[in-house]
């Protein structure tokens, strides 16, 4: 018999640290926001999307015009960028 364990994990941050947390979220959403806001305006520019591996091929430059982004690690924003892949998917499916 095949037995699956879950566990839980809380985080007690402190102060500084849940400042910290609270500045990475807020980096990523603005992220996600401005990466689909991108994606909309190119499509309504030239009637095709931009993929993940356009926008994450220029994360680096974004981070030079943005050191505040240099301050969330890179895979972390790279799955931003990806989870907005996956979204756009299950719309698509939807249709």
């Amino acid at each position: 018999m095949l037995m699956i364990s879950a566990y839980k994990f809380r985080l007690y941050p402190d102060e500084e640290q849940e400042k910290t947390l609270d500045n990475q979220l807020r980096i990523c959403k603005e992220l996600y926001n401005g990466a689909y806001y991108e994606r909309l305006k190119h499509y309504e520019k030239t009637g095709r999307g931009l993929t993940y591996a356009e926008q994450a091929g220029a994360l680096p430059e974004m981070k030079k015009e943005n050191p505040e982004l240099a301050t969330v690690h890179s895979q972390v924003l790279q799955d931003v960028l990806r989870r907005l892949d996956v979204v756009q998917e299950l719309l698509r499916g939807e249709d």
